[in-house]
């Protein structure tokens, strides 16, 4: 099993999608002198791992402050969504979404398609 440092590291060397899409921004996370030590929660879907070492990344940074996670929003008794981070910087709220995909490709199986 991988350590939390080994998946920060390749949470942080994956690939940008900017300019693969429109108007898609990176976001910049400042680098930590040291990966701190954490333990998973137990939920192993690869979402809320992600979600996780973002939330420890921005807990453990200087730049930014955690408003909140993870914030059901509702209208009455209906929920109509959800925002992964809300956060501030310089007196300015950023409102951040997280789209973490991870594919496998088979090349044996390449002809079937």
């Amino acid at each position: 099993m991988f350590s939390f440092q080994q998946h920060v590291r390749g949470f942080l060397n994956s690939p940008s999608l900017k300019g693969l899409i429109h108007s898609v921004t990176d976001f910049k996370l400042e680098k930590l002198a040291k990966i701190p030590s954490y333990e998973f929660p137990p939920n192993p879907r690869l979402g809320k791992r992600v979600e996780f070492i973002l939330k420890q990344l921005l807990l453990n940074g200087q730049n930014y402050t955690l408003l909140g996670d993870n914030i059901v929003l509702k209208n009455k008794k209906r929920t109509i969504g959800e925002v992964d981070f809300l956060l501030q910087q310089n007196n300015v709220n950023i409102h951040l979404e997280l789209a973490f995909k991870f594919y496998l490709f088979d090349e044996t199986l390449a002809s079937n398609f």
